[in-house]
């Protein structure tokens, strides 16, 4: 198995006042895997990419110049203990290239540039168990991450946010996830558990928690027919406790954790055997609770929504 891609990104700046400013990021990436299947069940798989990136147009600031970084990673499974038992681990590398708001935005006044960020580096590994038996799933696995040079906010003198490599960010945790099939309905849900540190001497007095990384997330949701061919989905989200910058006062504040919860009737009516044989109609209501669940500190995902849906296939 190979693969290959390519992204051109431009991006036009516009500030009362001053003249237009033109940004351009190009992206490659081209990477291959290997499987062999072994005795016994087992199947092991090697892959290797190799990722580029380049600024040709940065609106006379500093460019970011050309870098590359390779990636790897390596995988094994079997189902030697048993049939409906599949063991499985994991280890990977990989770099992400700062992107062109992350280098150069200046986005609401509040954000200082920053084209001396360097590429942040993933070295990511699992151990995990899942067990398939009588239309039920069950996945657990152990995780450990390690971001190297992390793409962070700090807060400047000025209080301006500026984004910097810190160190290291390490996370350990578990994840849970179940799913099933019962008279009809699916259920699936996840949890996961993590412990999650900032490894950076240079931080000093400044914040020294990890943004928007909760220690604890837990979902459900759960689809069934309700009548006349109409289904009915529900779905909880929980988001536990985490930090993030204040623009302020450049320290860390804690945002407390939150539930999202929404509901909604979905229904498919069979129009033809053409190209477009079937219509799907959706009406759901969105964060019903109107939970101010945050993606971003200062930014809140959408409160109580209501979305109507139609899609042909």
């Amino acid at each position: 198995l190979a693969a290959a891609s390519y992204a051109d990104v431009n991006h036009t700046e516009t500030i009362d006042g001053t003249e237009r400013n033109e940004y351009r990021q190009r992206l490659w990436s081209i990477g291959t895997e290997l499987e062999w299947w072994l005795p016994a069940s087992t199947n092991f798989s090697m892959g290797v990419a190799l990722d580029g990136a380049d600024t040709p147009e940065t609106a006379g600031r500093t460019p970011l110049g050309t870098l590359s970084a390779w990636g790897a990673r390596v995988g094994l499974s079997t189902n030697a203990v048993r049939e409906d038992v599949q063991l499985h681990a994991s280890a990977s590398t990989r770099a992400r290239f700062p992107a062109l708001r992350e280098l150069y935005s200046g986005a609401l006044g509040r954000f200082e540039p920053n084209p001396d960020l360097v590429p942040e580096r993933l070295l990511a590994a699992e151990v995990g168990m899942t067990l398939k038996r009588r239309g039920i799933e069950i996945q657990t696995a152990v995780f450990r991450h390690e971001l190297s040079d992390a793409v962070v906010r700090t807060t400047t003198p000025e209080r301006m946010y500026r984004r910097i490599n810190r160190d290291l960010i390490t996370s350990t945790g578990v994840e849970l996830f179940v799913g099933a099939s019962i008279s009809g309905a699916e259920l699936r849900g996840d949890i996961m558990l993590q412990d999650v540190s900032v490894e950076d001497p240079s931080a000093g007095t400044g914040p020294i928690q990890p943004e928007h990384m909760p220690k604890f997330k837990a979902g459900l949701e759960v689809t069934a027919p309700v009548f006349l061919g109409i289904t009915g989905l529900t779905s909880v989200r929980h988001t536990g406790d985490q930090y993030c910058v204040h623009p302020d006062l450049g320290t860390d504040i804690e945002l407390n954790g939150k539930t999202g919860i929404d509901v909604g009737l979905r229904r498919n009516w069979h129009v033809g055997d053409g190209l477009w044989s079937a219509i799907r109609t959706t009406v759901s209501l969105d964060n019903i609770a109107d939970a101010a669940v945050f993606d971003q500190c200062g930014m809140p995902q959408p409160g109580r929504t209501v979305r109507v849906g139609i899609e042909m296939f």
